[in-house]
Parts: structure tokens; sequence; C-alpha cells
């Protein structure tokens, strides 16, 4: 048999082996391949191919302007040239209690307001927490108010008008319960995959990478 075959052989060779065992296979079922492709045949595709400067800097690709989705804070957007770079990875990092998570919010809900479709990720808040944090976003009621539902007439208003006006902004809001036993690198591409082809997601939040949990 085959196992035999292969600890006879003096000199273990790949291709000997691979062209022996067609040897065995066409004795035992009379079957020869027509359209054998050898063994040590070099890939159709090659690896290296578009690596070398010269055919990178001959894509379209490379000359295609660079697009920049705002903040909406005019000091930020400053310092990054524009805004975030679209096709880029941008982290914000601070100390515990820094108001990241506000921070990433607001930027989301800017860009929404802009009719930018974004897709937020919370690992940390749930989906109804960073919901409050829009609304208090768009309306200035204090997050604290709106969490005790302590609001006078002035603030129902601005809740109300708030509410009417931005609802079909292009905002998803994604938490646990998107995703079982915490959420992996692998798991985060595929909902990102199907919010781009869904909703068209040109920016994408998560708040944070650090709770991301191994594959």
């Amino acid at each position: 048999d085959i196992a035999d075959f292969i600890d006879a052989r003096e000199c273990v060779d790949s291709t000997d082996i691979a062209r022996g065992i067609e040897s065995l296979v066409a004795a035992a079922t009379g079957y020869t391949p027509t359209d054998t492709v050898p063994v040590d045949a070099a890939p159709t595709a090659d690896p290296w191919s578009g690596t070398s400067i010269g055919e990178l800097w001959r894509s379209d690709r490379l000359w295609k302007p660079v697009r920049y989705i705002g903040t909406g804070l005019t000091w930020l957007d400053a310092r990054l040239g524009g805004g975030l770079r679209t096709r880029g990875v941008h982290l914000f990092a601070g100390k515990t209690g820094h108001a990241k998570s506000q921070l990433a919010v607001q930027v989301a809900v800017n860009a929404a307001i802009a009719a930018v479709p974004v897709g937020f990720f919370s690992l940390e808040l749930g989906a109804d927490e960073v919901a409050q944090l829009v609304m208090a976003a768009l309306s200035s009621i204090p997050r604290m108010i709106l969490a005790t539902g302590a609001l006078d007439s002035n603030h129902a208003a601005r809740l109300r008008e708030a509410m009417t006006e931005h609802s079909g902004m292009p905002l998803t809001i994604l938490d646990d319960e998107k995703w079982d036993a915490g959420l992996t690198r692998e798991r985060l591409a595929a909902l990102v995959a199907d919010g781009v082809e869904r909703f068209a997601w040109k920016l994408v939040v998560v708040d944070y990478l650090g709770l991301l949990v191994p594959s």
C-alpha cells in the first residue's frame, strides 16, 4: 500500500513519492490522470507582483485624492490636516475617566449629522447608554438628567426637537447583544463588512479596542 511504498524508499524525495503514488493509484483503480500538474510546478500567480516602487507608482489607486471625514471639532480637524483620513485608522488615547467615550460619541454624531454613515461598536457601554450620550450631545441636556428622567418642560421640548430632527441620521449602534462571548477581530471584520453593505458605512468607531478578545 501507500505507506509501504513510502517506507520502502531509500531516498525520500517528494516528487518521486508523488509519482509513485500516482502509479499505485493507477494500478489499483485503473485510473490514470490525463492532466496531471507537476508537483514542482511554479505557482501561476506571482506573489511579488505589484510590490515594486515602479508598479506602485503606476497604480491608479495611489493617485486618488485623499479624502477626510470631519470630526466637527475645529481644533482636532486642523491638527489632523482636515479630519479623519478615509481608509485610515485613528486612535484616541487617554487615561481612565478622561472622556474618551464621550469624544468618540461626539465625533460619530458630528459625522452622522454631516450625512456620513457611521457604525458605532460599543464594547463597554450598552447601546441604550450610548443612545443617551448621543441625545445629550444633540439636545445639550446633561446625560445625568436624561438618565434620571428629571426633565423639566424646557428639557422635554429640546428632547422632542432633537428626536424629530435627527431620528433619521445614519448612525448605527451595536453592543454585546450582537456578539457572543466577546468580540473578536474576525467577528468585528465580518460585522463591518455587513454594515458597509447594508448601511454604506464610511466611518467605524470602536469603543474600545482594548476590549477585543483573542480569536
